[in-house]
């Protein structure tokens, strides 16, 4: 993971309120729900990218693939 990435969990996993529950949205979304699901927060991962919705899928409690 890159170091930005690192920084951002990290800001996220300090900030994250009660109930731990996280909704992601993006491109490559996994790891960040990993990190948070991993600290005990409940997430949904809207994965942008085909080819990252697999990952994401196995990361996050919930993943839903957005389509146009």
């Amino acid at each position: 993971m890159e170091p930005l990435f690192k920084e951002l969990n990290s800001a996220l996993v300090q900030n994250l309120g009660r109930p731990r529950t996280a909704l992601l949205v993006g491109r490559g979304v996994a790891e960040t729900a990993y990190v948070l699901r991993g600290r005990g927060a409940k997430t949904t991962a809207v994965e942008l990218d085909p080819a990252s919705f697999e990952k994401a899928r196995d990361l996050a409690d919930e993943a839903i693939l957005a389509t146009k």
